[in-house]
């Protein structure tokens, strides 16, 4: 089932980043993809090293292991499971008595039907978190990529490489319970990069100056329509009005096309809302937690592995 959580993430992450920010160097993919299976092997056998029992392998009956994504223009992710929360605070799902009125009730009494359920997001205090746990892995993940992440070639300055953690209270890792947590984890993997943000506002700058340019195109119209109708005949005043036409209407394309790539970009600061009650999960059984690392590229210049205290300083960390 590996291949399932690949699926799902490779489709959430292409509709997240086409097109919002500048387009980089061609990127030769196979390069890339031997680059992150290197990546991920060491990471692991250390992990495996590190955590034993406490770290997922993979296997053919069950998900596990080291995954790896790259996202053009923003960088690399590796996704991990781990049998201890990651997070002080859980996020879960719980299933509560939808409210009815009285004709509704007694209604699903008389046709022995269930009282209908909601699904709603609670966050708890997680009685079995270890900050200790926690910390050595935060520790362990920033080794790494301050001794092998420079060695991942065509990655920009600018990119980033990314470590998602899935935690979970006990030995068991549902195959089904991930897909609502991986949803959120591209959120918050944009929040914890810089300049997706920046395009987006760069962006709606722009429309708005696209904005202006055609009312102020408009303007003009009208102005230079009244004076052809004074000085000019009707052919010199059709000639001008069908110029000013042109100008307007190239302009308003162009504003369609940056208000495309605005929208684009909105999509990383969108909420996503949670799956419907119908969806086939058991994340309210097994609730999981979510440690998110982020390290820039550009922080890992002339950097070793012993380095790993000044890189997890540096660090975006998300934990939910």
């Amino acid at each position: 089932m590996k291949f399932f959580k690949t699926i799902i993430i490779v489709v959430l992450g292409v509709g997240l980043v086409t097109s919002t920010v500048p387009a980089q160097d061609e990127i030769n993919y196979t390069e890339m993809v031997e680059d992150l299976k290197v990546m991920c092997q060491i990471i692991d056998e250390v992990m495996d090293e590190t955590f034993e029992d406490d770290y997922v392998k993979g296997g053919f009956f069950r998900r596990g292991g080291c995954q790896h994504l790259y996202l053009k223009d923003y960088g690399a992710m590796f996704l991990l499971d781990v049998r201890f929360p990651v997070a002080e605070k859980e996020m879960k799902i719980v299933k509560t008595e939808k409210k009815t009125n009285l004709w509704e009730k007694y209604e699903r009494e008389v046709r022995h039907q269930r009282q209908p359920e909601e699904v709603v997001w609670v966050i708890d205090n997680n009685k079995s978190y270890s900050k200790e746990k926690v910390d050595k892995l935060k520790e362990q993940l920033a080794y790494l990529v301050g001794e092998y992440g420079s060695r991942i070639g065509q990655l920009t300055l600018d990119d980033t490489i990314s470590f998602v953690v899935f935690g979970y209270p006990d030995h068991a890792v549902d195959l089904e319970t991930d897909f609502l947590v991986e949803m959120h984890v591209v959120e918050h993997v944009a929040d914890a990069m810089s300049h997706p943000r920046e395009t987006a506002e760069e962006l709606r700058k722009k429309n708005q100056a696209l904005r202006e340019a055609i009312q102020e195109l408009k303007k003009i119209k009208r102005e230079l329509d009244g004076t052809a109708e004074e000085e000019s005949g009707d052919d010199d005043k059709k000639v001008i009005s069908q110029r000013n036409e042109t100008i307007i209407i190239e302009k308003e394309k162009d504003e369609e096309m940056e208000d495309s790539q605005s929208q684009k970009g909105k999509r990383l600061r969108m909420l996503i809302p949670p799956m419907p009650p119908n969806f086939p999960h058991r994340f309210h059984g097994k609730p999981a937690t979510t440690l998110i690392l982020t390290f820039k590229r550009s922080q890992l210049e002339d950097k070793k592995g012993a380095d790993w205290e000044a890189l997890l300083e540096a660090a975006a960390v998300v934990e939910y």
